[in-house]
């Protein structure tokens, strides 16, 4: 059976700021001996530092991990660049296994993740859950990679986790696996501990703009070019009231698209919408969401509402 322990910092020194973790998620447990050690890191430490203070401190362990917006602690969020958080696992070395891969533009995400689950089955056919840490710019759409875990795993697996990327910067995104820091990649780990239950709950930091709805008249795959029959993007800034100068970032900081789930999956998930990011705007004006969006898909615009966020968090808890 697996634990788990976890704790955060924002220390700037890298060396430290890890030991502390260490220190602070195993208090009380009479050593610092632990199997494995997940990393959530932001973009203003040395990563080989981490990772070889933790290999000093823990030889045996097994590490992954990668990088992010931020981190949510025990004390709350944390934006700045030395947030760090780090996930503690003990427990037998069958119960968990790990695989990553290196990305490239115009990845077959589907093949991708796909390859990376069969790989994760290989080593322990007994897999239950997987985390899934992709990185935020090549390894889109997501829904194709979880359809290329589900068929490896069948599509009753939970798949949680997030994209990995580097404080809302949009250049670059980093992956810990083992020793070896890697750029623009993705991180997979299986468990197989059949006492781990797995809930889910979401909290929406979006409140769904009434009135302001955009249908998407051209697409591929995740790829939106027109919305109302003209350029997603110029359609986008004029209803947000944004200068042409802006960036994608700046958009998705304050607004975001919603589309309505069927009304039998509304109660599961805990509210009546999901929502896109934006996750990248073209020099042809078109832009790119998280997952397929079809011609004809309708998406609402949402605004963001970082208290309704943070109060989510409480509620999550």
């Amino acid at each position: 059976m697996l634990q788990f322990f976890s704790a955060s910092t924002s220390i700037v020194n890298s060396r430290r700021a890890i030991t502390e973790c260490l220190e602070n998620a195993l208090a009380g447990q009479g050593n610092l001996d632990c199997d494995l050690i997940i990393i959530y890191s932001a973009m203003g430490h040395n990563f080989k530092d981490l990772l070889a203070e933790a290999r000093k401190l823990c030889p045996d362990t097994r590490i992954a991990g990668c990088t992010g917006a931020g981190i949510i602690g025990k004390k709350g969020p944390d934006e700045s660049m030395s947030a760090l958080a780090i996930m503690v696992i003990k427990g037998p070395a069958n119960e968990f296994v790990l695989t990553h891969r290196t990305t490239s533009p115009g990845n077959d995400v589907y093949h991708l993740a796909s390859g990376m689950a069969g790989e994760l089955r290989s080593y322990n056919p007994n897999i239950t859950s997987v985390l899934f840490l992709p990185n935020a710019y090549e390894c889109f759409p997501i829904d194709q990679a979880i359809n290329g875990i589900e068929s490896v795993f069948g599509n009753n697996i939970p798949v949680f986790g997030g994209v990995s990327c580097d404080n809302f910067k949009a250049i670059s995104s980093f992956h810990f696996f083992d020793d070896d820091v890697v750029e623009r990649g993705a991180v997979m780990i299986g468990f197989a501990d059949p006492t781990l239950k797995f809930i889910s709950d979401v909290n929406h930091g979006f409140g769904v703009i009434e009135g302001l709805s955009l249908e998407v008249t051209r697409s591929e795959m995740n790829i939106i070019h027109e919305f109302n029959g003209k350029p997603a993007w110029n359609v986008l800034i004029q209803t947000l009231g944004i200068p042409e100068s802006s960036s994608f970032v700046e958009a998705l900081a304050i607004a975001g698209f919603a589309s309505e789930l069927p009304e039998d999956l509304q109660q599961e998930y805990g509210s009546k919408y999901y929502l896109y990011g934006i996750m990248w705007k073209y020099e042809d004006n078109s832009i790119s969401v998280p997952v397929v969006c079809p011609q004809g898909t309708k998406l609402r615009l949402t605004r963001r509402d970082e208290m309704s966020m943070f109060d989510g968090v409480d509620w999550l808890v």
